[in-house]
């Protein structure tokens, strides 16, 4: 496909993060039964993308066989129902994507007519609270906590939009949103002055936020995150209770909040709306794991587990899911199966998160009974002397 230009004034999605978005929606829930809606989509967006407006006459006679304007009201119906898809596809499963594709709304007066070739013509931007601004994309770094380095990458985006744009509220509530994360893994690190020193920042941050930005649910909800990760729930209510009256929908589909709930005390509607947010993302492999954190808060391992077996097997290996079947496999006591996850979580994640994750490991097992100690310490012996026998014959084989 011929793309007219993938240098993008503003803050308008390049060609590349249009198209990446694109095959996001065509996978989604939403739209999997909509064939003719996914070809109406596909066609207009890679039409304005090459810098060509869409008419009725011209989508219809690209994808409708024998096509006649005036008897076929086939594109108008479609166009009506899409333009309510997307916008309840970014109220709900798309509310974190980092790119926004709307198809215009026609003029609310009735007798007034869009001009030639705009009522069909999507439009594209990014979302005004995600981590992308100028030319710092961090895209989905935040939401695939796999690597510690991505997350601190976000930040150093972050920062560098805010020197050039301090008012720029995507990206200071990005930034709120990658320390809330970040103190997940340094929370059980031996630089626990860390914590404290995030926090304050965070803190600093969404209040000079809340003087612009006091009417949206996004800062309210970052509020209660950042007060749930420093574990300070009586505090984490009234935010999550201002970002609910805000925005309801949006809320509820917001991971943090969910975890939240599960620890209030509300594990029922925890874990049902966890399922509903897993549902709506299939095949997305936080998306399991966010079910899962919300499953084990609400007490239900067996569950929990489950979950990120299944994650693994429709999703492929990530590093998130194995870290935390290593954790539940130690609490579960079947040791052989953790030193398996333990060593895929190695490989997958960085440094920092697998000696944070190390660190955590190392309070439990201190706290059980001198023989299960003894029996994890043997097993792991006994896989580390298979490893290396393993890596030896390896070794031989290219000698």
């Amino acid at each position: 496909m011929k793309v007219a230009s993938d240098v993008v004034p503003d803050n308008v999605p390049p060609a590349r993060d249009v198209l990446e978005q694109l095959e996001r929606m065509l996978g989604a829930r939403r739209f999997k039964a909509a064939a003719f809606q996914k070809k109406f989509l596909t066609h207009v967006v890679h039409r304005a993308l090459e810098g060509q407006k869409s008419t009725e006459d011209s989508i219809g006679r690209a994808l409708i066989p024998g096509f006649k304007k005036d008897e076929d009201t086939k594109v108008r119906v479609t166009a009506i129902t899409l333009r309510r898809n997307l916008r309840k596809y970014f109220e709900r499963e798309g509310s974190d994507d980092p790119v926004r594709i709307f198809i215009p709304d026609p003029p609310e007066d009735r007798s007034l007519r869009a001009p030639e070739g705009e009522a069909y013509t999507p439009k594209f931007s990014y979302h005004p609270f995600q981590a992308v601004s100028f030319k710092f994309k961090v895209g989905q770094a935040l939401r695939s906590q796999d690597s510690v380095g991505a997350l601190s990458r976000a930040i150093h985006n972050f920062s560098e939009v805010l020197e050039l744009s301090p008012e720029h509220l995507g990206a200071a509530l990005g930034m709120v949103e990658a320390w809330c994360s970040a103190i997940y893994w340094l929370e059980n690190s031996d630089e626990y002055g860390w914590l404290d020193k995030i926090a304050n920042e965070a803190a600093k941050v969404l209040y000079k936020v809340k003087e612009r930005a006091s009417k949206h649910w996004k800062l309210h909800a970052i509020h209660g995150f950042l007060c749930l990760e420093m574990d300070a729930l009586d505090l984490a209510k009234a935010p999550f209770e201002q970002a609910f009256s805000l925005s309801r929908a949006s809320t509820e589909s917001y991971p943090p909040y969910l975890r939240f709930l599960a620890r209030s005390g509300e594990r029922e509607r925890a874990l049902r709306l966890a399922q509903q947010y897993l549902e709506e993302r299939l095949g997305n492999a936080n998306a399991y794991v966010e079910y899962a954190d919300v499953a084990l808060w609400a007490g239900q391992m067996e569950e929990a587990s489950k979950t990120l077996e299944i994650a693994l097997k429709v999703c492929g290996e990530s590093g998130l899911v194995h870290h935390r079947l290593f954790f539940i496999r130690l609490l579960q006591r079947r040791f052989d199966e953790a030193i398996v996850h333990h060593d895929w979580m190695a490989q997958l994640l960085d440094s920092v998160a697998c000696e944070s994750t190390n660190d955590s490991a190392r309070r439990l097992i201190e706290t059980w009974p001198e023989e299960e100690r003894q029996t994890l310490h043997e097993l792991a012996l006994r896989h580390e002397r298979r490893r290396q026998a393993i890596s030896s014959a390896l070794e031989s084989t290219k000698e």
